[in-house]
């Protein structure tokens, strides 16, 4: 099936957009499905507050990437990038990287002390995976 675009302003006619994922990666997995294969939209926006939430951000990064999504930066975003902790227990980059060299699937080494990253491989490629 074509994708169909306004003939005026030539953007895509049917968007589908997300928001306030916040690390819910399962329910996002459902949501991307259903927009593609249901709904039938021709482009995916993500308005934003990807991070801070129960599941992995990392994850929904990809998936929302793997979709084409056209994404912006929202509050949440924007505060992990800044290094803002205005939340409890939100998700932080440090921690995030840790718990990724943890789980690496290239080596499955423990980080170093010098490096947040377990390996230049891993820091590289992405290739580790957060559990």
């Amino acid at each position: 099936m074509r994708p169909s675009f306004s003939p005026a302003t030539g953007a895509p006619a049917r968007v589908g957009v997300v928001g306030d994922v916040h690390a819910c990666d399962g329910p996002l997995a459902v949501l991307l499905d259903h927009l593609r294969e249901v709904e039938r939209v021709d482009a995916i926006w993500c308005v934003g507050d990807i991070v801070n939430g129960p599941g992995d951000p990392d994850r929904c990064a990809a998936m929302l990437a793997s979709a084409g999504a056209v994404t912006v930066s929202g509050n949440h975003d924007r505060w992990l990038v800044e290094g803002v902790t205005v939340i409890p227990d939100a998700h932080r980059i440090e921690v995030s990287r840790r718990r990724r060299a943890r789980s690496c699937t290239a080596c499955r080494r423990a980080p170093s002390s010098s490096s947040p990253a377990a390996c230049a491989r891993c820091s590289a490629t992405g290739s580790a995976t957060t559990t």
